[in-house]
């Protein structure tokens, strides 16, 4: 043992040898060498622990840590990845894609008006750019937007219920993602839950028995994520708006998905949509903006200047507030939905890609597969009639007929999704049946090339 711990070099050796000056010499040695201990260290560990090794393999594992443990030095973490699986909303690989944005890249660079008022030449406020196409798109009175959905019902509940009873249906007490819960959000809120009715049927009286002195809020949540069929019932929003006014108490709807209107598609005819949930009496409305807007991360609450707006006036707000970044994404992804529905679903990617008709996804995949086969005949791929999905917490019910290119690995299928994760950009495909699906309707256009040069090698 002690002759292979003779075969880890010095970290002075590494660091003063050529080679390394001219890979890793520009940056910060404190840095570097504190990298190089690490990873020298990581090898010893492995040899201590009676990890079976030879002189050659020591000489590898002292190469292959030095260079994993310094790979984020000229490596990018956040990096652009291939989405293959089918899932159009997949909450690990960023939700929704985005238009490309003119905007962006100028405004970071330089200085912009965030929060100043041009005309006027004074401190302006930051959520005007995003309240004002609210306003024209849902005919809102008012609307703050802070960094995701669970922040917005948090904000809310303080500003309006907290040490307070918040009415809501036991049927509509959703698990977020990251296993968070709607009670544990109220809770860390101050706010007080007051369950009613029963997991799969609430009715209007349930609602109107539970008000009392105590109750600050009644709060409708569209469950986004899971669908309950069957013997199943619970008040329309126009009921819950008119016995909340009936008793003088705040109605709130957590639209939950983004759907800002009705779009004449079959996959949303079920999905509630913001200008109805607010026309049918809600005072305030809560809902994503990563999910079918087709924005960025962030959360809306939308309505009365009594309600929404009052929520950008307590100190929490401060906390929860978005950068200028995410503001300037929101604001085009916004200005999309003043165009009409055809547009929307033109331009808008997700809406794009939901609405993709199998045989246009068939035709892709035959081509894609002919590409692949021709750039490497050993591997034969074809194509598969293969279901989507949306993702994201968004339409549950909602399976897409979808077309794939599937290939049948020599090796594992776990081993070639390894391979592709590690291509120049990594793809990020599914298994099915033993077979490595690449569904098309989540690859992008110019995706395609790239699935055929990494299969290639």
């Amino acid at each position: 043992m002690k002759e292979l711990f003779r075969l880890i070099p010095q970290v002075s050796s590494i660091l003063e040898s050529d080679d390394f000056k001219k890979e890793y010499g520009h940056f910060d040695q404190r840095i570097t060498s504190s990298l190089v201990r690490e990873a020298l260290d990581s090898v010893r560990d492995k040899i201590a622990g009676g990890e079976a090794l030879d002189e050659p393999q020591v000489k590898k594992l002292v190469e292959s840590t030095l260079k994993k443990k310094l790979s984020p030095l000229i490596g990018r973490s956040l990096i652009r990845v291939i989405n293959a699986t089918g899932i159009v909303l997949h909450t690990n690989l960023g939700r929704a894609p985005m238009l490309p944005n003119p905007y962006l890249a100028p405004l970071l660079e330089g200085y912009c008006n965030l929060e100043y008022d041009l005309a006027e030449g004074k401190r302006g406020k930051r959520g005007i750019h995003v309240k004002s196409v609210i306003k024209m798109l849902l005919g809102a009175e008012s609307a703050v937007v802070v960094n995701n959905n669970a922040a917005a019902i948090l904000l809310l509940l303080r500003t309006h219920a907290e040490g307070k009873e918040v009415i809501v249906s036991r049927g509509e007490l959703i698990e977020l993602g990251g296993s968070f819960r709607l009670p544990e959000v109220m809770t860390a809120s101050g706010a007080v839950l007051h369950e009613v009715g029963t997991t799969n049927r609430t009715h209007l009286k349930d609602y109107a028995g539970a008000i009392n002195e105590k109750t600050g809020l009644i709060l409708k949540v569209h469950p986004s994520n899971y669908a309950i069929r069957g013997f199943v019932s619970s008040p329309s929003t126009a009921e819950l708006s008119a016995l909340a006014k009936e008793k003088d108490v705040p109605f709130v709807y957590d639209v939950g998905s983004g759907l800002l209107r009705k779009i004449d598609h079959p996959n949303f005819r079920e999905e509630p949509d913001c200008l109805s949930a607010l026309g049918d009496g809600a005072d305030a409305i809560l809902f994503s903006g990563d999910k079918i807007l087709g924005g960025t991360q962030a959360g809306f609450i939308v309505g009365s200047e009594k309600i929404a707006g009052a929520c950008g006036k307590i100190p929490l707000m401060r906390s929860l507030r978005l950068a200028k970044a995410h503001m300037c994404m929101l604001e085009e992804a916004l200005r999309t939905w003043l165009l009409p529905d055809r547009e929307v679903m033109k331009l808008n990617p997700v809406m794009r890609m939901i609405s993709m008709m199998p045989e246009e996804l068939e035709a892709r995949a035959k081509a894609l597969s002919e590409e692949i086969n021709k750039a490497n005949p050993a591997i034969k791929s074809f194509v598969k009639k293969v279901e989507g999905y949306m993702g994201g917490g968004s339409l549950p019910d909602i399976n897409f007929d979808s077309y794939a290119v599937a290939i049948k690995p020599k090796e594992t299928p776990q081993l070639l999704l390894q391979k592709l994760r590690n291509s120049k950009t990594p793809i990020v495909a599914r298994i099915e049946d033993d077979l490595v699906i690449f569904d098309l309707r989540t690859v992008l256009d110019g995706e395609g090339e790239k699935i055929v040069r990494a299969l290639a090698q």
